[in-house]
């Protein structure tokens, strides 16, 4: 039972995958994402009847729901011929008394197993198919309810273990429509935006300005018949003084239009233009671009001011309307990043776990049969933190949000190690590595180690994965070389299915490989040369491939990397070698509030010979530093009532040394740049990701814990 629910998980999991993956990268229509959601719920739960819609209010207040997805339950052909025509556009239901109108009433989950004898339930109408047992589902966006699902007609009935575990499903729902909320809320104001700016222009085009003209000798000022018209009066009902005109602009622009004509008069300025508020007669307010010229005497004294002024009140609203859709903008791309960061952490924190207990389990004496079985744990949850890192890196890359780092790093070192990575795997299929990295090649470079490595990875795993006989070349060539730079060429050859010139372009392009047929014998996400690509275009140069179906391809680029003198001292220390240095005696406080993360994390401490305690908050974590010191503090950032962000200002600020030098490692699961930057504005001496590699963890301790 545990296996069945296990695999359930799974298969909701990956469908919820799928579906962020395709609104991320916008390639499915809104209707092709849900109704993917809402055949695979239906699988789940072996349902037969099924819908996702989005909870709306009518003009009296009352809520109504409007379907996304829905399965075809029509019973004659009128009810064919309606469905067809509205599923497209959404179908609306609006009868409050029925089992889904009771979601949207109690906005609670509504759970049915015999809607037959249920008082909820407003019957159905004849010839439609029975309900044997119903489940609804609310969706939330903090205290909204902003849609719903409902399932239907389940042999085995629905409980609230069937809730719990569709909440995962629930949230993945909820962040789509109100990203998509947001976008129409957006999409709306630009259409009525536009649709008032032609209306401006044309207005403005035939209708003349207002014009004032004030002698200053005589103190008679002059408004237009069309100056007063834009203030609600006709020429007869206002009186050409400036009395009358101090009454109507508004007291916070009086002051500032007094001292713009002294100056303008004075020659203080040489330009009179601002925008004025006015009062019109009706009590709503006109927003007026004023101008004036000056006219002079023989003796170059000032002795008229002549202005025109242009009713620009369409204007202003277009504007603000353009920031509220600004705004609304930025909240769409608020909750995708909320998203993202979310779903980052929410996946990785299990997977810290899963990835964890693996290392832990290798670790022990196994028998033959069982060792084999984690080893195929840890392949297949080091596949899914792969694909998982793959999404987030391609969402990092497309927001422009993704910095290289400049770290000095051994290059010939960092190539054999990933060649060493990809042998066995190159072994199996019977296929050679044949590597050559030219003798002439600096051996110590700076640049993104991570990132260069990164893609070399990803194009040596599509050379051997799409090859079934022959061999992968790895060729590594000095193109150039001065005082400060070495511009190095990378080749990936290989001898295996090969590309169609028409698909060579594609293949760059997310989410994409060759054919379908492809994708379902090798698999992969398709991001890997998409992001591969990106990554190369940032560090400035260009990836280029040449391929022929059936006979190979070439993959290559060239990267300007800066030279360094040496591998100095502080590099050696960090890759000394670990297994001769030791943590015991060493006083380690975590700061974790997820159970298995503090079991994983304290038995390799325990290993380590490390002495440790463990706080659940930022609160409690404060408490304890505050009775003894530790020599390293790790830091989840996220955690109820004190964040790990909070904790650490805390500490920070307190006067004594200590407080100020103690090391505190930044753990999360959230790889965003953001977080990263945040723990660094707040202090943090260093940043560890969740799920961490324990070789990883064990070398930042090292180092900060001043063993290194």
């Amino acid at each position: 039972m545990e296996q069945n629910s296990a695999h359930l998980s799974n298969l909701l999991l990956s469908a919820i995958y799928v579906a962020q993956k395709e609104f991320i990268a916008s390639n499915w229509s809104i209707q092709k994402i849900f109704d993917m959601l809402l055949e695979t719920l239906l699988k789940l739960t072996s349902s037969q009847y099924g819908f996702i819609g989005k909870v709306l209010q009518d003009t009296q207040g009352a809520p109504y729901l409007k379907t996304y997805s829905i399965t075809n339950i029509a019973w004659n052909e009128d009810t064919r011929k309606f469905f067809e025509d509205n599923v497209a556009d959404g179908i609306e239901f609006r009868n409050l008394k029925t089992l889904f109108g009771s979601v949207m009433t109690s906005q609670k989950a509504v759970i049915s197993n015999s809607p037959k004898t249920d008082p909820r339930s407003g019957g159905i109408p004849f010839g439609h198919p029975a309900l044997e047992s119903f489940l609804g589902i609310p969706f939330f966006i903090r205290d909204r309810m902003i849609g719903m699902a409902g399932i239907a007609n389940s042999p085995n009935g629905y409980n609230e273990d069937t809730i719990k575990f569709l909440e995962p499903f629930s949230s993945t729902c909820a962040t789509i429509l109100m990203s998509l909320e947001e976008n129409e809320e957006k999409q709306k104001f630009q259409s009525q935006l536009a649709l008032v700016n032609d209306r401006y222009e044309l207005a403005l085009t035939a209708s003349n300005d207002g014009y004032w003209d004030w002698d200053l000798q005589t103190d008679v000022i002059y408004f237009s018949p069309r100056w007063k018209e834009m203030f609600g009066y006709t020429d007869f009902e206002f009186e050409n003084t400036m009395d009358n005109w101090k009454k109507i602009i508004l007291p916070d622009d009086l002051l500032k239009a007094l001292e713009l004509t002294e100056d303008f008069i004075s020659g203080k300025t040489s330009e009179f233009k601002a925008v004025q508020r006015f009062r019109h007669k009706n009590g709503t307010t006109v927003h007026i671009l004023s101008r004036a010229i000056r006219q002079k005497d023989d003796k170059g004294k000032v002795i008229r001011l002549v202005g025109a002024h242009t009713d620009i009140t369409e204007q202003v609203k277009n504007e603000e309307n353009l920031t509220i859709a600004k705004e609304k903008a930025e909240g769409a791309s608020r909750a995708k990043a909320e998203f993202l960061s979310t779903m980052s952490h929410e996946i990785r924190t299990p997977m810290n776990g899963v990835i964890g207990t693996t290392h832990l389990l290798l670790e022990s004496n196994l028998a033959p049969f069982q060792k084999e079985l984690v080893e195929t744990l840890k392949f297949s949850a080091d596949h899914l933190m792969n694909l998982i890192n793959d999404i987030l890196d391609f969402s990092k890359i497309e927001s422009g949000k993704l910095e290289l780092e400049k770290n000095k790093f051994p290059l010939r070192f960092t190539l054999e190690q990933i060649i060493k990575l990809h042998s066995p795997k190159a072994k199996e299929k019977g296929i050679q590595i044949v590597s050559s990295i030219a003798e002439d090649i600096p051996d110590f470079l700076i640049g993104d180690s991570l990132r260069l490595g990164q893609v070399i990875n990803n194009l040596l795993n599509n050379a051997i994965k799409f090859t079934e006989k022959g061999k992968v070349e790895f060729i590594v060539r000095l193109e150039s070389l001065n005082e400060n730079t070495a511009v190095i060429l990378f080749e990936i050859v290989d001898t295996g299915i090969g590309i169609p010139l028409e698909y060579q372009q594609k293949v760059f392009e997310a989410f994409t490989q060759e054919n379908s047929r492809n994708e379902r014998k090798y698999g992969g996400t398709g991001l890997g040369l998409s992001i591969s690509r990106k990554l190369i275009e940032i560090m400035k140069s260009e990836i280029h491939l040449e391929s022929e179906l059936g006979k190979g391809s070439k993959f290559y680029f060239s990267l300007s990397l800066e030279r360094a003198s040496s591998w100095d001292q502080e590099i050696e220390k960090e890759n000394a070698d670990l297994s001769k240095l030791s943590l015991k005696g060493k006083k380690l406080l975590l700061v974790e509030d997820n159970d298995v993360n503090i079991i994983l994390a304290s038995r390799f401490f325990e290993k380590w010979g490390i002495a440790f305690d463990v706080a659940t908050n930022g609160i409690k974590a404060i408490e304890k530093i505050l009775d003894k010191s530790y020599d390293i503090v790790l830091m989840d950032l996220q955690m109820p009532e004190m964040d790990g962000f909070e904790a650490c200002r805390l500490i920070r600020s307190r006067e004594d040394k200590y407080f100020q030098q103690v090391p505190i490692l930044a753990l999360s699961a959230d790889v965003f740049l953001e977080s990263k930057n945040k723990a660094q504005d707040y202090k943090m001496n260093d940043f560890i990701s969740k799920p961490f590699r324990p070789e990883e963890l064990y070398q930042k301790i090292l180092k900060y814990a001043n063993v290194l």
